[in-house]
């Protein structure tokens, strides 16, 4: 006995269904990257305290800068110098370097990058005197005696200014020669003087607009 129509009909939709494309699974999904940690702090580097008996890894680029300066002003190999006492200020590191068979010591005033600001040979005396300051840097009217005398004339001489007025606010060694500067009363600028250690002036001149003199 045949089935009814309507259950054939029924029964060939199943079986079709059956045999048709199976759905495609979906793929899971990318699990998302962990998140980086944040890179720790470095700690902040410890204050350096002023040292009397450097090992050369204390501002070594000030002692370097002071080393080279001194090694040309003294025209010492500067392997055979010496650094014998260090001592960090607000004005900068002072660096007391010794050279073979010198009766003082050569002092050097320099910034933590290396930069020097001046240096001078004193005397035994003078170079212990200096040791026993607050910041270690020589007295300004001790600087070069002799270069800031020359340059006070020279100024006094160009400004007509009475020399007793005039004020010396800054004195630094260089290869060239001594800095001097001079400040003068009611000038808007002050004056630069370059000068040698035995007082022969090179040159001196305004440093603002001459329209100010």
């Amino acid at each position: 006995m045949r089935a009814p129509l309507p259950l054939l009909i029924a029964g060939l939709v199943v079986s079709l269904a059956a045999c048709g494309p199976k759905p495609e699974a979906t793929a899971p999904e990318a699990a998302a990257p962990p998140a980086e940690a944040a890179p720790a702090a470095e700690p902040a580097p410890a204050p350096v305290a002023a040292v009397t008996a450097p090992d050369g890894q204390t501002y070594p680029e000030a002692q370097a800068g002071c080393l080279d300066e001194v090694a040309m002003a003294s025209a010492t190999d500067r392997a055979a110098l010496t650094v014998t006492e260090l001592n960090s200020a607000e004005s900068g590191i002072s660096v007391y370097v010794q050279a073979p068979g010198a009766a003082g010591k050569w002092f050097c005033l320099a910034n933590p990058d290396g930069s020097v600001q001046g240096t001078e040979f004193r005397e035994e005396a003078a170079a212990e005197a200096e040791a026993a300051t607050d910041d270690g840097v020589p007295p300004l009217a001790d600087r070069f005696p002799a270069a800031q005398a020359a340059c006070l004339d020279a100024v006094a001489a160009q400004t007509n200014v009475d020399r007793a007025t005039l004020t010396v606010t800054e004195v630094l060694w260089a290869e060239a020669g001594v800095g001097v500067t001079i400040t003068v009363p009611g000038a808007d600028a002050p004056w630069s003087c370059l000068a040698d250690e035995a007082g022969k002036v090179q040159g001196a001149a305004y440093t603002g607009s001459e329209g100010a003199l």
